[in-house]
């Protein structure tokens, strides 16, 4: 299964991801509901080994 690429939920969120060739996931969640949270971005970092994929999502950075 190819991971790279962008997704959009139905509130309009958005999660970007990129797998290097050594399974590093990196990517960003930029989240668009919740006064406090809207806007914000989140960076993602997770490793990809064969089928099992793990990833965090980090703290948020400013709007």
């Amino acid at each position: 299964m190819d991971l790279d690429g962008s997704w959009v939920n139905q509130n309009g969120s958005t999660l970007r991801l990129a797998v290097a060739s050594d399974g590093t996931i990196t990517g960003e969640f930029r989240t668009r509901k919740g006064r406090a949270a809207a806007g914000r971005s989140y960076e993602i970092v997770g490793r990809r080994n064969d089928g099992l994929i793990a990833f965090r999502i980090g703290p948020p950075s400013d709007p």
